[in-house]
């Protein structure tokens, strides 16, 4: 993984919706493998009766934005979770159970 940290390129990604400044998303990615992490920024306003900002009450209708190459299937390796991207993809879907992700693709 280091060798992969050394080489690979990096994509900062848009997020759209209410709390789209709320979002930092960027891509790793080399020749054999991507990697996507999504985290919260400036979350003070987004933590809702003492819980984490997770799911659709915190993120709401924020969305990541990808292009097509970005679809497709993703794993949570802090999760464990296997999701879908889309090229609109909702935050609150990647931050469901927990408040950051880090995907690689399948």
């Amino acid at each position: 993984m280091p060798q992969f940290f050394a080489e690979a390129g990096y994509q900062p990604l848009q997020a759209s919706g209410s709390q789209a400044a709320s979002v930092l998303a960027f891509m790793r990615e080399n020749d054999q493998q991507q990697l996507l992490v999504v985290v919260p920024l400036n979350i003070a306003h987004l933590i809702l009766q003492d819980n984490l900002p997770v799911g659709e009450p915190c993120w709401q209708q924020t969305s990541l934005v990808l292009d097509d190459m970005q679809a497709g299937s993703w794993k949570n390796i802090l999760t464990g979770q296997s999701v879908q991207l889309k090229t609109n993809t909702p935050v609150a879907e990647l931050l469901a159970a927990f408040p950051v992700a880090l995907l690689i693709k399948q």
